[in-house]
């Protein structure tokens, strides 16, 4: 250990006495290491990492065969819900911009207008009080309750405990607070996190229109959880029924209508294929700046191995053992690493505070959460 210690004081000399050397090198190393940590950090959070709901794996979005698009009229989603037989709930929403009133102060939320099965499809048990039902979306105007999400009730209502019961104005029309969602619960789609959800049956007074007995207008996006037990294909199969029995119902409105699954967080297959497309290439150009920080590094070290030729040479004239010399020049590159390893980490946490801080400049509230984890390190 003595000796140990012993390199380590002669490695910190050594960088000291060429501050070039080291600056360049922490510098080369970080920025390797922050660009691969960024991408798979974002790659962790849009694609590998599972919606923060029981059992995730059950939970899938409804696309059309037809469009990439998966936007649906709500009799559409209303028939899948009452003529499946392959899904323990289904669900539709409609995220909007609305304007909730908090402490005496409005400003523009995003809110989820959800039908009375959504809370069952993603599972989940509420925080504070309870969560929407379905009777709160039975018909227009059968309930006037909100549930707030986790991150709102902390922000804009100071994680008032007792906040259950109290009226919060929601585009102006009164509303009671019922329950907070968990925390980490931000619905199944990565990009739009909502401050509160409200019943769907109530858009024509929220939002001043009127679709939801209309088979023309694809105002809504749909959410399924699969019965235990039941495999894809049997899905798929029963959504092929659905789709033709509606289709001889309707053969005007629903010529072309056709079902199909596809995974949550990125609006299905819409955002999904050209997200993953992207991220690969992103993933490709990291390793690539990776091995070039490398070899550039490789190149550093060489050169400066070489200045030091005359230096070792004299330390093994004197009594020094080739093991002591190289042990030496291992830890001072180890030293190297550490430093480069601790700017990167800083480089990515300013990477990823930009990122959950960046608003784009848009009327739609769109966010982006992630954080530094050791996982990704």
């Amino acid at each position: 250990m003595g000796t140990l210690l012993q390199d380590l004081r002669f490695a910190v000399r050594h960088i000291r006495r060429s501050p070039g050397f080291a600056i360049t090198a922490v510098l080369i190393l970080a920025l390797g290491i922050a660009a691969n940590v960024i991408v798979l950090g974002v790659l962790k959070v849009l694609i590998l990492e599972p919606l923060d709901m029981p059992h995730p794996d059950r939970v899938m979005m409804l696309g059309r065969t037809e469009f990439s698009i998966p936007a649906f009229s709500y009799p559409e989603v209303r028939d899948v819900r009452d003529e499946n037989a392959v899904f323990s709930a289904v669900a539709a929403f409609n995220p909007s911009s609305l304007g909730m009133e908090a402490n005496g102060v409005a400003r523009p939320v995003l809110g989820y207008l959800v039908s009375g099965q959504y809370f069952e499809v993603v599972g989940i048990k509420p925080f504070l009080g309870r969560l929407l039902q379905r009777a709160d979306d039975d018909h227009p105007g059968a309930s006037q309750a909100a549930v707030l999400s986790w991150p709102a009730w902390k922000s804009d209502f100071s994680a008032d405990p007792n906040i259950v019961g109290k009226t919060v104005r929601i585009n102006k029309h009164p509303y009671t607070v019922v329950g907070v969602t968990p925390e980490g619960f931000y619905g199944t789609e990565r990009f739009l996190q909502p401050d509160v959800f409200v019943p769907l049956a109530n858009e024509a007074t929220l939002l001043g229109t009127n679709f939801l007995e209309s088979r023309g207008i694809d105002a809504v996006l749909s959410i399924v959880r699969i019965k235990e037990g039941v495999t894809l294909a049997q899905v798929q199969a029963n959504l092929n029924t659905i789709a033709a029995q509606i289709k001889r119902q309707h053969p005007k409105e629903e010529e072309k209508l056709g079902f199909k699954l596809s995974r949550p967080g990125l609006i299905g297959d819409y955002g999904g294929g050209p997200v993953r497309g992207f991220l690969a290439g992103l993933m490709i150009l990291a390793g690539i700046v990776l091995l070039a920080a490398c070899a550039n590094l490789g190149g550093l070290f060489a050169a400066r191995t070489a200045d030091r030729t005359r230096d070792i040479a004299i330390r093994l004239a004197i009594g020094s053992s080739r093991w002591r010399v190289t042990r030496q020049v291992l830890v001072e590159a180890l030293v190297i690493a550490i430093l480069g390893g601790a700017c990167g980490c800083g480089l990515v946490w300013m990477a990823f505070l930009g990122l959950s801080n960046w608003r784009p400049p848009i009327s739609f509230p769109l966010r982006f959460s992630v954080a530094l984890q050791p996982s990704l390190i």
